[in-house]
């Protein structure tokens, strides 16, 4: 059967819509509905990935991510999602495989290295945590998150007057609801 390109951009940006407005029954029926029209579209594997990953069917999702992967070896997003799926698993260290293979396709997005970072806070690695905080700061400096985490990474650390400044730094991006707890 001949790609209906039409039908399929249909559904497939519906799926969009519906994901974006959290309604994910409807994004995943859309998503699927998109897959039908073409199986060989990365992006609707990974939509449908994503999905599946919010509703806990961890392993569905990582046969559409592979599925994503295999059609666009190169897709740095793909390997992010997969990995973030992953850890949600508590299969770290394949969690980090694929950070470090979504950064390296894409060194420059500050999400890649923050969560890289996250996954080394979770395995106690503190000093590689460290530095993917710095490598989210050198990216984008006024990057409040980051500047939170890199201060509880330095607590840990023992670093405490480092951990000081850069919960000054995340309360000066946060705005002036942020509340500054005592350092442990």
């Amino acid at each position: 059967m001949p790609l209906n390109k039409e039908s399929w951009q249909h559904y497939f940006q519906r799926g969009i819509h519906y994901y974006k407005s959290n309604n994910l029954p409807d994004a995943a029926n859309a998503f699927e509905r998109a897959l039908k029209l073409n199986s060989k579209d990365s992006d609707c594997h990974l939509w449908i990935a994503k999905c599946m990953a919010n509703f806990g069917s961890y392993k569905r999702s990582l046969v559409e991510f592979d599925t994503a992967i295999a059609l666009n070896p190169s897709n740095a997003q793909a390997h992010f999602e997969k990995g973030d799926t992953l850890g949600l698993m508590e299969r770290f260290n394949e969690a980090l495989r694929e950070m470090d293979k979504a950064i390296s396709l894409d060194s420059e997005n500050p999400d890649y290295h923050y969560f890289k970072g996250l996954l080394f806070l979770t395995l106690k690695r503190y000093e590689d945590a460290l530095t993917e905080m710095d490598n989210v700061l050198k990216i984008r400096d006024d990057d409040a998150d980051a500047h939170f985490t890199k201060a509880e990474v330095l607590i840990q650390l023992g670093r405490v007057n480092e951990a000081e400044d850069e919960y000054e730094k995340a309360g000066k991006r946060v705005g002036r609801y942020w509340k500054r707890y005592p350092l442990r």
